[in-house]
């Protein structure tokens, strides 16, 4: 798991719930808590899911404890990088290592 995806996550959803009632949810949260447990309203749910896809540039699956959504953002984000974004000379690098890794 990317801790730093983990930390950004968890940082969102204390900044989510961030009225005195809610401080046993921001005290609690872990790798472990399933992210649509939490007592979302409709709209900061979808402020909170639009913002993490806004910070990553990737569509969101909120499903699952805050682990798997991070390991899964991470998986998403390193796909996207190596498979489009890191070219060199318009070259995808990724592409291009597989090949010679097939002729070898």
């Amino acid at each position: 798991m990317n801790s730093k995806i983990f930390n950004h996550l968890r940082e969102k959803i204390e900044e989510c719930f961030t009225l005195p009632k809610y401080h046993g949810i921001r005290e609690n949260i872990t790798a472990d808590t399933v992210v649509l447990d939490l007592p979302w309203t409709p709209v900061r749910l979808r402020k909170f899911q639009e913002s993490i896809e806004e910070t990553f540039d990737l569509p969101v699956d909120l499903r699952g404890t805050v682990k798997e959504i991070a390991a899964r953002i991470d998986t998403d984000y390193m796909s996207r990088f190596f498979g489009s974004v890191w070219r060199v000379n318009g070259v995808n690098q990724l592409a291009q290592t597989n090949s010679i890794l097939r002729i070898a």
